[in-house]
């Protein structure tokens, strides 16, 4: 999470600056970042601890500025899942304790709901802008005006090292070629068309759920055998170095990439200033939309409340 808040990820970074970023290797791990930051996050709960999530922690920070950048907008309290709420329960006192609901929810509904680029949200539109730039560079060694000069040789080599030669990825996530990607774009289009075969496999996990077949019979010859381990399809990425701490706390010693999180951990950890307080359960925020996602998720736990005795009731009666 805290990668994809790296300052290449920025919306305001031009075309230039992005070439620069993609041929220095900033963006080699996207795909996987993107893809599975909801993922790492999802199977960390259930060992999650209140300490774990204090307001100076790394993963408290990293996932309030992951929330700043890519708010998923008006959630209503409604849409947020009952079973994330049971599993944070432990921590719903933490900061970050909307702000994690609230990703977690949105993430899980829009990949249900659309297979393709558009169900990453924002992070969906950048993987589509460096991947059109990589296509630009591997098909002419003198890209269109504007990509930062020719692409020589030796740069190219440089940007397989990061990126691998297969630059023509599939633009469904939950495909095994969304990652893996073809040396062609004949080969991706070749592959467009397999997902169209409406015999699929309904393992989940399997790399087949979207790759079918032209009859039902090649669908059971396959679910009659053991899907491969997914240790095969494992990755090693290169390391991408962690921005510098350029932002200085004149109270403590605490350094941030970013001013935004400077700000905010002035306010929380030296002013001490909480204006916006809940009429529920008075605890104090600092931004008023802070207090307004935690008023969200009273109103659902009165709403599955009311609910469970209007059942209770209808029960008793009977």
């Amino acid at each position: 999470m805290q990668y994809l808040t790296f300052d290449c990820f920025e919306t305001d970074v031009s075309h230039d600056d992005t070439m620069r970023f993609v041929r220095s290797g900033h963006y080699a791990f996207l795909d996987y970042a993107s893809l599975h930051w909801y993922h790492h996050l999802e199977t960390a709960l259930p060992s999650l601890k209140p300490t774990d999530l204090g307001n100076s922690t790394d993963l408290s920070m990293a996932i309030n500025e992951f929330f700043e950048m890519y708010e998923p907008g008006a959630v209503q309290a409604e849409n947020i899942r009952k079973e994330y709420m049971e599993r944070c329960s432990a921590i719903e006192d933490a900061e970050c304790y909307e702000p994690l609901l609230l990703l977690l929810s949105h993430a899980k509904a829009s990949r249900i709901a659309q297979e393709k680029l558009k169900a990453l949200g924002p992070l969906g539109n950048t993987i589509i802008k460096i991947r059109t730039m990589l296509e630009e560079q591997g098909k002419t060694p003198n890209p269109s005006p504007g990509s930062s000069g020719p692409l020589s040789d030796a740069m190219k080599q440089s940007m397989i090292q990061f990126y691998g030669d297969k630059w023509y990825k599939c633009s469904r996530h939950a495909c095994y070629y969304f990652h893996e990607g073809f040396l062609n774009e004949k080969g991706l289009a070749q592959h467009t068309n397999r997902h169209e075969k409406p015999f699929c496999c309904t393992e989940m996990g399997c790399t087949r759920m979207y790759i079918g077949w032209s009859t039902e019979k090649e669908l059971k010859r396959h679910m009659n055998q053991y899907h491969p381990d997914p240790e095969t399809f494992s990755w090693k990425f290169p390391h991408v170095k962690k921005p510098p701490a350029k932002f200085q706390c004149n109270l403590c010693e605490k350094t941030y990439s970013r001013a935004n999180s400077l700000n905010t951990h002035q306010l929380r950890e030296h002013a001490k200033e909480r204006p916006f307080v809940c009429g529920v359960c008075k605890k104090g925020f600092v931004r008023k939309y802070e207090l307004e996602r935690h008023e969200g998720i009273h109103k659902n736990k009165s709403a599955g409340s009311s609910q469970g005795s209007a059942v209770l009731e209808g029960s008793n009666q009977e």
